[in-house]
């Protein structure tokens, strides 16, 4: 009998996979490098967001 997973773990492992492939092979400081960079790229889309549902508000 074969169990299947819940979506939100296929999902999870598919983006840890896909993390895995663009970070294979790079040093520490180009992993660093990839994260602060990913991470200000979320901080300004969240920015727009937010902006964008003040602005449908009003």
């Amino acid at each position: 009998m074969t169990t299947n997973e819940p979506e939100c773990v296929l999902l999870k492992r598919k983006g840890a996979s896909h993390i895995a492939s663009l970070l294979g092979g790079k040093s520490l400081e180009e992993e660093l490098l990839f994260w602060q960079k990913r991470t200000e790229n979320l901080k300004k889309n969240l920015t727009k967001s937010l902006q964008r549902t003040a602005n449908r508000r009003h």
